[in-house]
């Protein structure tokens, strides 16, 4: 059924004629006349029949006049509704890039959408496909290292180098005395249990039956960072989010080279979310913003 059947429909009522309605329409004689017939069929009764002269409603056509009204009016709340844009938006981020990276993004959208509310979840990245597909955020900002799914899109944002580091204790040691010093054995420290990272570094490792690297799982970037420099272990990040440490002199890069090298960034959403313009403007944001800081 076509909205502007029943606007016409609420027209003619309002009206002393079918050519008056047509005149406030904006519509010829004939496209009104070919609106009521619609409806005619569709319900399957007459609204209108001729008393003299006149045009007038039936009396189930003056029955549904109060359904119709609350019909349009509806619908203009919902037209309201859709020119406005949203005032919350629904951000899942990964914790390394939400502490070092995440700021910029929120101060250029405070500048450009100061009435939008963001809110903003962690994740894992492995996590982000099951958050976008129960509806749980709009949009996820993640490491795009998991593969894909057919119901979620996936734009790349940036490539970040990726670094693995150890505590200042560990000395100018080389990575394989590191891993072989039976006195002090070595954890990998990592975000989640079989993670990327851990990954990274699984090539590099010896291959053999005795050796094994057990693992730290930690529950936020922070501590994993914390917890090296404690010397408990040994992690792979980009080397964003521990190149203020690296500068302190608090950790230090191992001297080896990861596969891969670097970890790319990328923006999703659920296939079928409509893409407001809010929500462009923050895809937008979030590209223009993390491209164009190092």
């Amino acid at each position: 059924m076509d909205i502007e059947y029943l606007r016409t429909f609420k027209t003619i009522t309002e009206s002393e004629t079918f050519a008056e309605a047509a005149s406030k329409l904006g519509y010829t004689r004939s496209t009104v006349t070919f609106h009521i017939q619609h409806l005619e069929r569709e319900f399957g009764f007459k609204l209108f029949e001729k008393i003299g002269r006149n045009m007038q409603l039936t009396q189930k056509g003056q029955s549904i006049l109060p359904y119709v009204d609350n019909i349009l009016l509806n619908y203009q709340e919902i037209s309201k509704l859709s020119a406005q844009p949203e005032h919350k938006v629904r951000i899942a981020v990964i914790e390394s890039f939400l502490a070092c990276k995440f700021q910029n993004i929120i101060k250029e959208v405070r500048r450009q959408l100061p009435d939008v509310e963001l809110d903003i979840q962690t994740n894992a990245c492995s996590a982000m496909h099951k958050v976008l597909l129960a509806g749980k955020a709009d949009l996820a900002i993640h490491y795009d290292v998991w593969g894909h799914h057919p119901y979620i899109r996936t734009e790349p944002i940036r490539n970040y180098s990726l670094v693995l580091f150890g505590s200042r204790e560990l000395g100018t040691r080389s990575f394989a005395d590191i891993l072989n010093d039976a006195a002090r054995p070595i954890s990998f420290i990592d975000l989640e249990e079989n993670g990327f990272y851990r990954q990274c570094l699984e090539p590099l490792l010896p291959k053999c039956q005795e050796f094994h690297l057990n693992t730290i799982v930690m529950g936020s970037v922070a501590s994993l960072i914390e917890c090296v420099k404690s010397n408990l272990g040994i992690a792979v990040l980009p080397e964003y989010a521990v190149a203020r440490e690296i500068k302190k002199g608090t950790i230090q890069p191992l001297d080896i080279e990861l596969q891969p090298k670097r970890i790319p960034l990328a923006i999703s959403y659920h296939k079928n979310k409509w893409l407001s313009p809010t929500l462009k403007t923050i895809i937008r944001i979030i590209k223009e913003t993390t491209t164009s800081h190092p």
